[in-house]
């Protein structure tokens, strides 16, 4: 499937135009269409999944991107197909369902304008990589929405998805502590990258309309709250954040529980708030975490209540 755009017509690019300044998204699911394609020619007795090169040769700009982002190979891509071939096989009942992916991303981006205005309208590209990430972005001026297919199971879940992701692409938060990985002394804290991601997810929550549960942080939020609290302002993540790598070591603890402590705080933070439309300002323009963390009263254990 070529490249399409969310309006209903094909919009006329300016010649020399910035696709930051666009006023509406281009979503594509060439890629996905591109691998089902070499994948059904991929000989299992062929190592090097030559096939592949095929798909990667069309590869989008999105793709592009994602193989940058990730440093992912045809050699990468090989190993994870034969690692989990089922996962693969099974993007070909996808195309059908996902062909509808304009109009999904059009209720998106809509309902997310019916809260605050967009930024920027970030371009959203549906890859299969080799299952690092079924969500991500790009960052600058242009960013992009990247969904890799091969771990969305259903193109039921893809409307949070997209939602979350396209949060994180109007997040205006201070540059200096972004960074998730190098150095600690230029990561950010663990309640700043909290927050970011969980108010992607409180906020996807208010656009889906599905609500956010987890019934082991639910049962243990005051306990969780105690030990987030002790390691805010720590910049080791490995007990909280993007630690699905390592689910033999957590027992019986989810991963990324530091998602549900920042929607917590960020939910806490909104339902308190007499304006709703600032506080989704607020929540996307912060520049002191421990000071918004104060400000949305949140102190573990509240009940749940349904969003507003």
């Amino acid at each position: 499937m070529k490249t399409v755009p969310l309006a209903l017509v094909a919009l006329a690019a300016c010649s020399g135009a910035s696709q930051a300044r666009r006023s509406q998204p281009e979503v594509s699911t060439s890629d996905v269409h591109h691998f089902v394609a070499a994948f059904s020619r991929l000989s299992p007795a062929d190592t090097s999944c030559a096939s592949l090169a095929a798909y990667l040769q069309q590869e989008s700009r999105g793709l592009a991107a994602y193989r940058h982002k990730f440093n992912v190979t045809q050699h990468d891509l090989c190993l994870a197909i034969r690692r989990s071939p089922a996962r693969y096989a099974a993007l070909a009942d996808k195309l059908g369902p996902l062909d509808s992916a304009a109009v999904m991303v059009r209720t998106v981006f809509a309902r997310f304008a019916a809260l605050h205005s967009m930024t920027t309208v970030p371009a959203v590209y549906f890859v299969v990589g080799n299952g690092i990430s079924g969500g991500t972005t790009t960052r600058g001026k242009d960013p992009i929405i990247l969904i890799g297919m091969e771990l969305n199971h259903s193109v039921n879940g893809l409307p949070w998805t997209i939602a979350h992701e396209m949060v994180h692409t109007q997040q205006d938060y201070p540059w200096l502590g972004s960074l998730t990985g190098g150095p600690k002394f230029l990561r950010g804290t663990l309640l700043r990258q909290s927050i970011m991601e969980g108010s992607a997810d409180f906020i996807a929550e208010l656009i889906t309309g599905q609500p956010k549960r987890n019934r082991y942080a639910e049962s243990h939020e005051g306990e969780l709250w105690r030990q987030f609290r002790r390691d805010a302002g720590s910049k080791d993540y490995s007990q909280w954040l993007y630690n699905g790598w390592n689910a033999r070591a957590l027992g019986d603890r989810p991963a990324d529980l530091g998602y549900w402590m920042g929607y917590r705080i960020t939910k806490s933070y909104y339902e308190q708030a007499a304006d709703k439309r600032q506080a989704i300002e607020d929540i996307l323009t912060i520049r002191d975490f421990d000071r918004f963390l104060a400000a949305s009263g949140y102190t573990g254990g509240q009940p749940l209540a349904p969003s507003a």
